[in-house]
């Protein structure tokens, strides 16, 4: 999660109890509908784009990410390591990957994302102001190198566009 490897995504889905990859994936649609996240499709466990033609792809949009954030923040170990910003206790030191880290007031914590077909994403959470929830913040399709600065502009945006 950290440094948005999809590597241990892989792992998980290929040897869940007993599991293929596929019935991994057929889990993750079913919790996708549960969740009533109605513009998204996994076509694999990782969130990468498919390596054949033809196949789908994954895909989903702002409103079904933000949906499922406010979900996962309910996991408060999720965002112990996505707010981490180092960590080399088994093997080679992992750098979280979020620039953002340390930037942004308030941040619970976040995560990038990359795939040649959606560009890059990211999504940052932060504490609204006098104890008001939480700010879940989706950016999506940016630009090469732009992921870090649109979601910095947002969040500037919300401080200037809101009375709290």
């Amino acid at each position: 999660l950290m440094v948005s490897s999809n590597d241990a995504a892989y792992t998980l889905a290929s040897d869940y109890n007993g599991m293929t990859e596929r019935k991994f994936v057929e889990l993750m649609r079913w919790e996708a509908e549960k969740m009533g996240l109605v513009k998204t499709f996994f076509d694999n466990a990782t969130g990468l784009d498919p390596e054949e033609s033809g196949t789908g792809l994954n895909y989903s949009s702002a409103r079904d990410l933000a949906a499922l954030t406010e979900r996962l923040l309910e996991k408060p170990l999720l965002w112990q390591i996505l707010s981490t910003e180092s960590y080399d206790s088994y093997g080679p030191e992992l750098i979280n990957n979020n620039e953002l880290l340390g930037q942004i007031s308030g941040m619970v914590g976040g995560k990038t994302g990359y795939t040649a077909e959606a560009g890059e994403c990211m999504i940052l959470v932060v504490r609204a102001p006098k104890n008001q929830g939480y700010i879940i913040n989706v950016i999506l399709g940016t630009e090469v190198g732009n992921k870090f600065a649109e979601m910095k502009e947002l969040i500037n945006w919300l401080d200037l566009a809101y009375k709290w």
